[in-house]
């Protein structure tokens, strides 16, 4: 076999191998939109939860609300802080409302955002619906009139990491924490499977975004995360100086090893920057 021949051979099987990927890789990236859940039944919603509808332009898409604790140190009658939490890419809002505990007793209003195609949601996940669904719940949040709109901070978990960064892009940011963050999905894609970083249809630049993000950042890695390494959160503690970064003894779905520990830190943070009170 001449070397020309060996050539055109293996561009081919690249060319077949990358169209592969391009054609299944929101498949990939978002592996909850194949999952549907059951409508929630209002008795059993966490106590003072509020469930809504956020319209986007691909559909509407679930939301809840849980409100601060009337009894946390914020609790004064004043608008005050919120949280917009982007999860996982297999999660759902389901998952969360007891994770976020700590932050509605430490004065913090949440909204858990979900995504286009996930759940009960209407629309499909790319990009682009991800943060538009992000841009619906930061307008509903500062629209409320318990809510300060300069401390609504926003909180992403992995491909939420990705979401929480792009939003900074359009809407006026408190802060950000992300937990077990990307570089970028083209960044992922050279790193594991070897193809070009321009053949991501849904890049989520998040250290672009971060260079340009004047904000306060709190990144959360595991020491052992095989997923996302931890050298994404360190070229992210690079591209934005102000950023604190915090390495974890696990790896990306154990993570974070102690919740407690985790949300004790992120109030630390939070008060530190002044969102909540000491």
């Amino acid at each position: 076999m001449n070397l020309r021949l060996l050539l055109g051979l293996t561009l081919t099987a690249f060319v077949i191998y990358a169209a592969f990927f391009f054609a299944l890789q929101r498949r990939i990236l978002y592996p909850g939109r194949s999952a549907s859940l059951p409508v929630p039944d209002p008795a059993r919603l966490p106590e003072g939860l509020e469930r809504v509808w956020l319209s986007t332009g691909g559909g509407r898409v679930e939301a809840w609300f849980l409100p601060a604790n009337e009894n946390s140190a914020d609790s004064d009658g004043r608008p005050g802080p919120a949280a917009i939490i982007l999860h996982g890419n297999a999660e759902f809002i389901d998952d969360w409302p007891e994770l976020v505990t700590p932050l509605t007793a430490a004065g913090v209003s949440v909204v858990l955002v979900e995504y286009p195609g996930f759940g009960r949601s209407e629309g499909s996940p790319s990009q682009a619906s991800l943060v538009a669904a992000a841009e619906a719940g930061y307008d509903w949040l500062a629209g409320r009139a318990d809510i300060d709109p300069d401390h609504i901070f926003a909180l992403g978990r992995s491909l939420g990491s990705g979401v929480a960064a792009i939003l900074s892009e359009s809407r006026s940011l408190a802060a950000l924490i992300l937990w077990s963050p990307f570089t970028s999905v083209g960044d992922l894609a050279w790193a594991r499977f070897r193809l070009p970083p321009f053949l991501a249809r849904d890049p989520f630049d998040t250290r672009r975004a971060l260079t340009t993000y004047s904000g306060p950042v709190l990144l959360f890695h595991g020491r052992y995360d095989r997923t996302i390494p931890p050298s994404h959160s360190e070229a992210l503690a690079e591209a934005a100086p102000q950023a604190e970064l915090v390495l974890w003894e696990c790896g990306h779905n154990d993570c974070p090893p102690s919740w407690m520990a985790a949300w004790d830190k992120v109030t630390q943070f939070l008060r530190s920057e002044g969102l909540i009170d000491q």
